[in-house]
């Protein structure tokens, strides 16, 4: 170990930089995403950036959700539907038919079209025997950076859309969430629209005010602070403390492990349950985390672009 010699470093001085090196420390270790405030949404838009035609060709996943009126299996709702429905008449697509562990069935199609179709047959041909049920999905978040400070969630919808009239926007197809600040002290406005104003917007730089402001998707997966797994928050977290580094009993800020010793609990609550492993061997910041990935792709199958 490389020894310090501090005697002609004064006291104060020494303190400082002592507090300097941990603060870097601590943002090398952490190759990951923003960390907020308690409390205060984290942002996740640069962190897993794709080009356009792979991201839009994700999220083209609809879905039909099948269940029995009889409490038949999946299996023979199956014979049934496939007795009734030819997708070849009916000119649709089917990517999947998969059997869920309660017993519904889910198909998926490329085309919302086509689960549409799909489901108006099977509530005509097999109503008797099976409920049908188009999931309803989430209008998507777009997010603007570096909007001026003259901009509030009352009246930014009616700025954007009178300064940028080529985009053909109303106001009642933005629904203003909050604004926040970044370290930078940079506002960045988050809104939520619906599917044909996410596809004018998103990608695109806007007029507000005095500003050209650039316009991106904005997904949000809520991660605890407290025990570092997915879908709630640290003021409602039942779990024990874990680090979000090395997955030991305490707060990020007094970990002393490096980066070779870093696992995920997210990864490697996955694997006990899923014969796809994944590799633990990282944060559960790491904004390459297959954990992280999979939440985000499930986020934006359930989501209306």
């Amino acid at each position: 170990m490389k020894r310090i010699v501090n005697e002609s470093i004064p006291s104060g001085e020494m303190n400082r930089k002592n507090r300097l090196t941990k603060k870097n420390r601590l943002a090398q270790l952490c190759d990951t995403t923003q960390t907020a405030e308690k409390g205060t949404p984290t942002p996740s838009v640069s962190e897993t950036r794709k080009s356009y035609a792979s991201a839009v060709s994700e999220k083209d996943n609809f879905k039909l959700i099948l269940k029995s009126k009889l409490n038949e299996s999946a299996e023979a709702m199956k014979v049934i539907m496939k007795r009734h429905i030819n997708p070849t008449e009916l000119k649709v697509g089917v990517k999947s038919l998969k059997s869920l562990r309660d017993g519904r069935i889910i198909i998926e199609s490329k085309r919302k079209e086509d689960i549409e179709v799909l489901s108006r047959e099977i509530q005509r041909q097999c109503s008797q025997h099976i409920e049908v049920n188009i999931p309803k999905l989430r209008n998507p978040n777009v997010i603007i950076f570096n909007v001026p400070d003259e901009i509030t969630v009352e009246n930014a919808a009616a700025i954007i859309t009178t300064q940028n009239p080529e985009l053909n926007l109303t106001e009642g197809s933005l629904r203003l969430k909050f604004i926040y600040k970044t370290k930078r002290n940079f506002r960045n406005l988050v809104m939520e629209v619906k599917s044909e104003c996410w596809r004018a917007l998103v990608k695109r730089k806007i007029k507000i005010g005095w500003l050209i402001c650039n316009v991106e998707d904005y997904v949000k997966i809520n991660r605890c602070y407290r025990c570092s797994k997915f879908n709630h928050k640290a003021e409602n977290c039942k779990g024990e403390e874990i680090c979000p580094l090395c997955t030991g009993n305490h707060k990020l800020r007094d970990c002393q492990a490096n980066k070779q010793e870093f696992r995920c609990i997210n990864c490697i609550s996955s694997n006990k349950y899923n014969k796809d492993k994944l590799d633990e061997n990282h944060s559960s910041l790491d904004k390459n985390c297959p954990s992280m990935m999979s939440m985000i792709q499930k986020y934006k199958q359930n989501t209306e672009y």
